[in-house]
């Protein structure tokens, strides 16, 4: 696993919560929570802005309109309707980076396992002519419709 001799046959205390190892756990699984932060927006008239920022590795900040937002906010957290809209703000963040940082999105660390994941999926990433945002979203998030006669 990457130890040293050193460490065989060694006996460590390990104190409550210690920390033992750190990895770039980004790297191996993200979740939309990783990826985007929602914030109001009063100058919004209309709908949302997905932008991606590049500051702490990089992820998106959607901007929505303040009504929107205090209806998104009343959601139950699992409901199928604020995933959806959870989902079209990805694709729109997924668009964005294709168009700003295409050819050069070194900056952008927090994305870099999930370039890997995709590319481990034979899905095109942003780096890809053929790139589909859209794809990728509902790859990380997907949709959740129930009907009525369904009881699963």
């Amino acid at each position: 696993m990457g130890l040293d001799e050193f460490w065989n046959g060694a006996t460590i205390e390990l104190k409550k919560g210690a920390i033992l190892a750190r990895a770039g756990w980004r790297e191996l699984e993200n979740t939309a929570s990783d990826l985007l932060t929602i914030k109001k927006d009063d100058s919004l008239e209309y709908g949302f802005d997905v932008s991606v920022i590049s500051e702490e590795g990089g992820r998106f900040i959607a901007s929505v309109e303040s009504s929107l937002y205090d209806k998104i906010k009343q959601l139950p957290k699992n409901d199928s309707h604020l995933r959806s809209i959870v989902i079209h703000m990805l694709c729109v963040g997924f668009m964005n980076l294709a168009k700003d940082y295409k050819n050069d999105d070194s900056e952008l660390t927090n994305f870099k396992g999930i370039k890997l994941e995709l590319k481990n999926k034979d899905i095109k990433t942003w780096e890809n002519d053929e790139f589909n945002p859209n794809q990728v979203a509902c790859y990380f998030l997907k949709h959740n419709i129930k009907l009525e006669n369904d009881n699963d």
